[in-house]
């Protein structure tokens, strides 16, 4: 028998985890019935960050699912005559040394339900991800096989780093607005398998939101900064009317932080501060009243 894997681990714990935050642990996968569904599995490498995050967004249940192995379902060859004997043979080989983790799991789940969006992340175990692979390296050139969990990874974060990298997405305010931009453009999103489309999709988004949220937190550190910033910034200081200034204000801090929309909280906080700085001896004159 051998050891126990990472993810039977992690499902052992799971229950304690989750009573520790006031979740109660629920057997099974909650259906969405609309595409507000978003992937975490990109974004946190450990179930037990899920955990905090449900927590943290008040959701009260937390699904778990897991897949146990079994050779019977894994069989890439079932139904095909008209392959060679040799690949059969290694194929069969294979999966006979694969037998020996009957019943482990293979794949484990954690979702949780805020804001009416489902959040899941997925884990799938090495030996498992491992066995898809050399399945699909044995596998006749002309035949469809399976497609390698490398391969799907590097797409996904192809797509991924492509939507990260255009300022029109980064800048969008919302999920909605993100995924107009994306599918507007040339990447070819439609082109996926959809379950592959929105997990890029999703994956983007949760990116964008966690980056952005980090850089607005370090901006906030730094406020003194920003508004030594605006005192040297000709559209700011040459805007009249408060909404003028707001906006070349926004401008400012999303330049700033590498494009992000900034959140009403943050502005709100800029604009004290460079009151502040307006009533205080060290700001007169860097800043025309509104």
């Amino acid at each position: 028998m051998a050891s126990t894997t990472r993810l039977e681990e992690v499902l052992l714990i799971l229950p304690k985890w989750a009573a520790d935050r006031g979740l109660t642990k629920v057997s099974g996968v909650p259906k969405a019935r609309s595409c507000a569904a978003l992937d975490l599995s990109g974004a946190y490498a450990e179930a037990e960050d899920v955990v905090r995050l449900a927590a943290a967004a008040g959701a009260r249940l937390l699904y778990v699912d897991e897949e146990l192995f079994c050779t019977d379902d894994l069989d890439p060859l079932e139904g095909d005559d008209d392959v060679p004997a040799e690949v059969r043979g290694a194929v069969e080989q294979l999966l006979r040394r694969a037998a020996g983790f009957a019943n482990r799991v293979s794949q484990l789940s954690v979702t949780f339900s805020a804001d009416g969006v489902l959040h899941e992340w997925r884990a799938v175990a090495a030996w498992y991800s491992e066995l898809l692979d050399a399945l699909d390296a044995l596998m006749p050139d002309d035949e469809v096989g399976y497609v390698s969990a490398q391969e799907i990874a590097a797409q996904k974060k192809a797509m991924v780093d492509a939507l990260l990298a255009m300022p029109a997405y980064r800048a969008a305010p919302s999920e909605p607005k993100r995924r107009a931009v994306a599918m507007a453009s040339d990447l070819g999103l439609e082109d996926l398998e959809r379950p592959l489309m929105w997990d890029v999709l999703s994956t983007a988004s949760q990116r964008v939101i966690l980056a952005a949220g980090r850089a607005y937190d370090e901006l906030e550190a730094d406020l003194a900064s920003v508004v030594a910033g605006l005192a040297d910034y000709s559209p700011y200081q040459q805007a009249s009317g408060q909404t003028a200034k707001r906006a070349h204000l926004r401008d400012f801090v999303q330049r700033r932080v590498g494009g992000y929309a900034p959140p009403s909280r943050t502005v709100a906080l800029v604009e004290d501060a460079v009151k502040q700085a307006t009533r205080s001896a060290s700001g007169v004159g860097l800043f025309a009243p509104a």
